[in-house]
């Protein structure tokens, strides 16, 4: 899941995708690595966190 998209951030489409399938995986993916975000974004329901650029190698890890 990005985290910054138009309309809806990934945050909370993470949030309602999770109300839905509790048992579905989601993984974070953002340009925005700054210090600070990680903690953000694992306390907002994701199961892993992915900064950009990744590689296919690195979420087929997670």
């Amino acid at each position: 899941m990005d985290i910054k998209m138009p309309v809806m951030n990934g945050i909370e489409a993470t949030r309602i995708i999770k109300n839905l399938r509790k048992d579905l995986p989601v993984i974070a993916v953002t340009a925005h690595g700054m210090s600070g975000d990680e903690a953000n974004i694992s306390g907002s329901g994701f199961n892993d966190y992915l900064p950009k650029p990744c590689q296919s190698e690195d979420l087929m890890k997670n």
